[in-house]
């Protein structure tokens, strides 16, 4: 399960008529929700599925962040950054139609963490090995609520973390990824 070979097999594009087909799997979700410890799951390194990690951690703008999301690099799932900002930017984008091309090649799917789960995970140390930031915890905590109503919206297909373990999750999210392949 979860070879990066395995991954690597679902990253090619289809096109339907003139209009392309979803061909990414964008993962959103609250920090510590699993979405990087299900890229690294899947085999997918960071340094190339990870807004944060090529963009930059400065909230990138609504242009560059859908350039990098519709990318046809062969990643096939990638992390999107949580800058509430540009989450608030692309829910409104995708609800007011403008972007349809690229918005068309990405399949935003939410990993939903009970809040009382994702208060565990938050002290736990990061994917990376690090401490997580006291104020980014309180603000994920405090902020649940609508962070998760932003998450919803945005989403296309709804991933539920509860008691589920990162394998169990990579793997929905691996089916979802070959799902798109027609």
């Amino acid at each position: 399960f979860g070879t990066a070979q395995a991954v690597r097999s679902i990253g090619n594009p289809s096109t339907r008529g003139h209009r392309m087909a979803a061909q990414r799997v964008a993962l959103i979700g609250h920090s510590g929700a699993g979405k990087s410890a299900s890229l690294v799951k899947l085999g997918i390194d960071r340094n190339s599925g990870d807004m944060d990690v090529v963009v930059g951690k400065e909230c990138p703008s609504l242009v560059s962040a859908l350039g990098w999301l519709a990318n046809t690099d062969g990643v096939p799932v990638v992390v999107v950054s949580n800058h509430e900002q540009l989450l608030v930017e692309l829910r409104q984008a995708k609800r007011a139609g403008r972007q349809t091309e690229q918005f068309t090649m990405i399949r935003f799917v939410y990993l939903h963490k009970p809040k009382d789960e994702l208060r565990a995970h938050l002290a736990m140390r990061t994917t990376g090995g690090c401490n997580r930031e006291p104020a980014g915890v309180k603000y994920t905590l405090d902020h649940y609520g609508r962070l998760h109503a932003l998450f919803s919206e945005l989403s296309d297909q709804t991933v539920q973390c509860a008691k589920k373990s990162v394998e169990v999750i990579a793997a929905e999210i691996q089916g979802i990824a070959q799902s798109l392949q027609v």
